[in-house]
């Protein structure tokens, strides 16, 4: 529920996240592709963000795209090496 640009409801992004767990695990590919770049795209100062990534390209696997899962988790990697060199 975005009012202005914002974001109020919390969890919001989590809840996202597991639908789109879910239509994994219901083998609904396209679907949860749809669900885990939506939370990459919205979401950008998320926890959840490179977990949803992580799940897009295992669901990038799963529908036989491997260059584009194999670009996913560089970027998985490059966002998380950045944090840890902030930190």
């Amino acid at each position: 529920m975005f009012f202005r640009g914002k974001e109020y409801v919390k969890t919001i992004d989590n809840a996202y996240y597991l639908m789109g767990k879910a239509y994994f695990y219901k083998q609904d590919y396209n679907q949860a592709q749809r669900m885990f770049n939506y939370i990459d795209h919205t979401y950008k100062e998320s926890d959840i963000k490179e977990e949803a990534k992580i799940m897009n390209a295992r669901t990038a696997m799963r529908m036989n795209y491997y260059s584009r899962a194999f670009d996913l988790l560089n970027e998985v990697d490059h966002d998380v090496y950045q944090k840890k060199n902030k930190k």
